[in-house]
């Protein structure tokens, strides 16, 4: 356009990306009438969409400050101009109008609340005083309480309740920071809180009726913002007894909620990077190092380290303030089951609760739990990625191109991913596959996601129930085609697509340390090193495979993995002649299997293992560390890194790399000599912790340098982190200081887990990878 010049064709633009629910049409509407811009703005099926008409220097004025002073929350992926725009009469203002369209719109996850709707609050003079539903533009509920289509009200849980005029006026206040908050409510027109206990429901007093209960040392249920919680006295032995014989979760570690700062210092030693990101929007449980002697031991049992969330809803703000305590916070489910959402389905899955219930009547759409993160070094590291992050998207890497294409993960930790439009939609996450309520949620979660789509990947395990899931959807659609991934691609491949890395570039050496993936061989593989790229993968390297006696018993009887490891390695006979006082190696030999030879049992129910997971619980077990039994995932892997990072010790046990220059592994069975003598030497536990710790990240750096040296047309020095293993903070930072003092660059997981929740990106890509051009494969075999 002319400057001046007025023109019957607006300008349109299309918005994609992060653009609904984080205050963008108010944005937009603001900087448009500042600069005497007229047309409209509106939320369509896959964004937003704004009409301009002006002159060129009102147009780029407009274009520097929407690309340079978005809303914090709001991310623009991609703008599209609409240059053939029709002829259409040009409005004598800028308007926010209607939405229209149903799609997949790039929806905001669920924030905290903003510090001045929590100030609002707890002042006695504002109209909103002790209002438990107090929201703007800048924070609320988003992604659990909506259902299809653009973000409006309308399409929300929102929609059951009438603006009062106070709440309209605001809404409709260009000024105000509610213009077009879709979640506006006040006590007039909002919400309504109920507590009820036993056959009473209050509809008032009710905060303080459930502050009372918390004090009397009971358990109260509370509807967070995407599911209902399980709430007690933090610092009340009994009462956290009591949570967990109604949630019957005996040892796994349970999270606090704090009010604050000063709250948390009486507690946790919050590093400025953990303090960060647990006051951030996301609000995710951080694990932070508990302070000495502060909390009861019954909260993280072995453990030195406590997960801690901030209130993040003004209901959570009110129940704080009320009791002035720390609380555990626990989703109000039994270990394995669903998320809860609604009363009945709590009095349905906790028949035996009888506590009081603090709820409310706006419905949760989509079920989501507390996300949960740890820093390590300045890096955020998602070990539960949830509330807060999703539904936010991840674009395809550059250089892949495919149809829609659903993942359907694995069968622990499992997540969705759906790919469509170039971007990569993780789902929440969604626990383990093993009941029949958690297949029913699953297969609900994947009718909705499969929609339109007529490709899906899964995992190579036959006996994966995502596997036959992705199986049988695919039959009952002709024409289409699953795609199955190997486990171990897998990781390696989310872990590249989170950096973006681009198809065309050269493959990476991976590293995937975890605790089984079915392997190509049939073996259970879980210490890797892999050249990868999305297309395929060659195995390079692994630990030393050893027979693991009882296969999946050794997952929940760390026993079973020393016994394996110990008689693998040749030492046993030595270990038991040098050693036999000691209280471990009577333990062994008491158990049932110790009189059979390993040779004889070889053959029954001992696969093949490479597991690296299982590597720690064997040392675990080694330290009378859960020697009998776990009572969850990784309890002993967990107590052992808790335990090791107690000593700063700097040695380490020796190790062996055997192969060729096709195929190399590491061996740890020098390690077990030594550390048998240190036992009986009486070294401190926490020191053999260590020594392990560093052990296992000296070998690895050792892989890494001999692949190298062997495979001498590498592109760039670059290897990339993945696997649950790598969740332990020790081990990966030591094995990333000794890889970067060595030259390479590390890569690893961020905001996509590295455990088996990160699996279903993985997968996506490495189907992509099929319908995308070829690219380099640099002796990848397929």
């Amino acid at each position: 356009m002319m400057a001046g010049h007025c023109d019957s064709r607006p300008k349109v633009l299309r918005l994609r990306g992060i653009v609904q629910g984080v205050g963008m049409r108010p944005f937009i509407y603001r900087i448009a009438s500042s600069l005497g811009l007229v047309g409209e703005v509106y939320n369509d099926g896959d964004g937003v969409t704004l009409k301009l008409w002006g002159d060129d220097t009102q147009l780029q004025t407009f274009n520097h400050r929407l690309q340079h002073m978005l809303p914090p929350s709001a991310r623009i992926d991609q703008m599209l101009v609409d240059n053939d725009t029709a002829v259409c009469p040009r409005p004598k203002t800028f308007n926010i109008v209607d939405s229209n369209g149903a799609g997949t719109p790039g929806i905001i996850p669920d924030r905290a609340s903003c510090s001045q709707c929590i100030a609002e609050i707890f002042n006695a003079q504002d109209r909103r005083y002790q209002h438990p539903f107090n929201s703007c533009t800048e924070c609320g509920p988003r992604y659990s309480i909506m259902r299809e289509g653009s973000w409006d009200r309308r399409n929300t849980a929102m929609a059951a309740f009438s603006l009062c005029q106070q709440c309209l006026t605001e809404y409709q206040s260009p000024d105000d920071r509610r213009f077009h908050a879709e979640t506006v409510a006040c006590p007039a027109c909002g919400p309504k809180l109920f507590y009820q206990e036993r056959h009473q429901r209050l509809e008032t007093g009710q905060i303080a009726a459930a502050a009372a209960a918390i004090a009397r040392g009971d358990v109260i249920a509370v509807q967070g913002m995407g599911c209902f919680q399980l709430i007690c006295d933090a610092l009340n032995h009994q009462a956290i007894a009591l949570l967990r014989r109604v949630k019957q979760r005996p040892r796994k570690p349970l999270a606090i909620m704090v009010a604050g700062r000063p709250q948390l210092d009486a507690y946790a030693d919050a590093s400025a990077a953990e303090w960060a990101l647990l006051s951030s929007a996301q609000s995710p449980i951080v694990i932070v190092k508990q302070r000495d002697t502060a909390l009861p031991d019954l909260l993280a049992p072995g453990l030195h380290t406590v997960g801690v969330m901030l209130a993040n809803t003004p209901l959570h703000h009110l129940l704080m303030s009320a009791v002035a305590r720390p609380l555990v916070v626990s989703s109000a489910n039994l270990s394995g089951a669903p998320t809860i959402c609604t009363p009945q389905a709590l009095r349905d899955m906790l028949p035996a609760f009888g506590g009081g219930v603090l709820y409310t009547d706006r419905a949760i759409l989509k079920p989501l739990d507390d996300s949960v993160a740890q820093v390590m070094g300045s890096a955020t590291q998602l070990l539960r990625r949830a509330r807060g992050y999703v539904p936010r998207a991840l674009p395809l890497p550059r250089g892949l191109v495919a149809p829609p294409i659903l993942a359907l993960g694995g069968h622990h930790k499992n997540t969705l991913c759906l790919l469509e439009d170039g971007r990569l939609q993780l789902s929440t996450w969604q626990g383990d596959l093993d009941s029949p309520a958690q297949r029913q949620a699953y297969d609900s979660q994947v009718a909705t996601c499969a929609a339109g789509t007529r490709h899906y990947a899964c995992d190579h395990h036959p006996d994966y129930y995502s596997s036959r899931r992705a199986v049988a959807s695919a039959s009952e659609q002709p024409g289409s085609g699953v795609h199955q991934v190997w486990h171990h691609h897998a990781h390696a491949a989310a872990c590249l697509a989170e950096h973006g890395r681009h198809a065309d570039a050269g493959p990476v050496l991976a590293v995937v340390f975890d605790g089984s993936g079915y392997g190509p061989d049939a073996s259970i593989w879980g210490g890797e090193f892999l050249v990868a790229n999305y297309r395929g993968f060659r195995r390079r390297g692994h630990l030393q495979t050893l027979r693991l006696i009882g296969g999946e018993q050794a997952a929940t009887q760390p026993w079973r993995s020393l016994w394996s490891h110990l008689h693998a390695s040749g030492g046993w006979p030595q270990i038991q002649q040098d050693h036999g006082k000691l209280a471990i190696v009577s333990a062994l030999q008491q158990q049932p299997i110790s009189a059979w030879s390993y040779a004889q049992l070889s053959a029954v129910n001992a696969p093949l293992s490479s597991s690296v997971g299982r590597l720690f619980d064997a040392v675990a077990a080694a330290l009378e560390i859960c020697f009998d039994g776990i009572s969850y995932e990784g309890e002993a892997a967990m107590r052992l890194q808790a335990l090791a990072e107690t000593s700063e010790d700097s040695q380490a046990y020796p190790f062996a790399i055997r192969g060729d220059d096709e195929l190399i592994a590491f061996d740890l069975a020098p390690m077990w000599p030594a550390l048998f003598a240190d036992l009986e030497a009486g070294l401190s536990k926490a020191i053999i912790a260590r020594r392990f710790h560093s052990s296992l990240a000296r070998a690895t750096a050792a892989m890494v340098d001999g692949i190298f040296a062997i495979d001498k047309d590498w592109q760039e020095p670059l290897v990339a982190l993945s696997g649950g293993v790598f969740q332990n903070a020790l081990l990966h930072e030591e094995t990333s200081r000794y890889l970067q003092a060595n030259g390479f660059r590390v890569i690893a997981h961020g905001e996509v887990p590295a455990n088996d929740s990160g699996l279903s990106l993985g997968q996506a890509v490495v189907a992509a990878a099929q319908f995308s051009p070829a690219f380099v494969d640099r002796g990848i075999k397929r």
